[in-house]
């Protein structure tokens, strides 16, 4: 029965911290489809553009194909150094693979260049969705089937 339990908690905790309905969540998934169909396209003419990356990062990440979003949100830190969600979104995707650690690193780089640029605002917007992250990832993380992964 706790391997039962353990499941609907982590489905419960994706449906929080997606904040979405079924009938929500299809619509969603076909526009992301749609919007990596788009950005796939766009970067055969243009496969250095940040913007396009970024896009198909979140799409990618939208549908929880976290690895690509990875690889995507990954080009455009090195490429484009300047923008503080991508290199903040990159340590949520670490977060949400279980490595904390590569994780922080991005979040709290992301923290750091708003402070130093003086975006207050974003700075602490980045802060508050750490310390959610931080909270839900904790959660996870006792699950059963996690039990032997890095903390």
């Amino acid at each position: 029965m706790s391997g039962i339990k353990s499941v609907l908690i982590c489905l419960l905790l994706v449906l929080y911290s997606q904040g979405i309905t079924s009938c929500k969540e299809h619509s969603e998934r076909y526009e992301y489809h749609k919007d990596i169909k788009k950005y796939q396209e766009l970067l055969k003419e243009d496969p250095k553009n940040c913007f396009y990356n970024e896009q198909l990062a979140a799409s990618y990440q939208g549908i929880n194909n976290i690895d690509k979003a990875i690889e995507h949100y990954r080009f455009v830190v090195e490429n484009c150094p300047d923008n503080l969600i991508s290199i903040f979104d990159l340590g949520v995707c670490y977060l949400v693979k279980m490595d904390r650690e590569k994780a922080l690193k991005y979040m709290n780089k992301a923290i750091a260049e708003a402070h130093k640029r003086k975006e207050i605002k974003l700075e602490r917007m980045f802060i508050r969705s750490k310390s959610e992250w931080l909270q839900k990832w904790e959660s996870i993380k006792k699950l059963e089937w996690n039990a032997g992964k890095k903390k």
